[in-house]
């Protein structure tokens, strides 16, 4: 979401007033994060959080469907 907003991890961490370590480790997985921070990160990538919610849930139906069709 990040980088198809344009931004580097620099820009987004300073729009939300965190360090640039805090994006790098959300990335890597190495950090998990709330739902509020899930909302400041699209809120920072301009990204609506209902839609980012939305394109979640379409890509887990899609994934869960693609496991279902490859265990038959």
């Amino acid at each position: 979401m990040r980088e198809a907003a344009g931004l580097t991890q620099l820009e987004l961490s300073t729009s939300l007033d965190k360090p640039q370590s805090y994006v790098s480790k959300i990335e890597s997985g190495d950090r998990s994060i709330s739902l509020l921070e899930v909302r400041a990160l699209c809120m920072g990538c301009g990204v609506g959080f209902i839609d980012f919610v939305q394109a979640l849930d379409v890509k887990l139906i899609s994934l869960a469907s693609r496991r279902n069709f490859t265990r038959k």
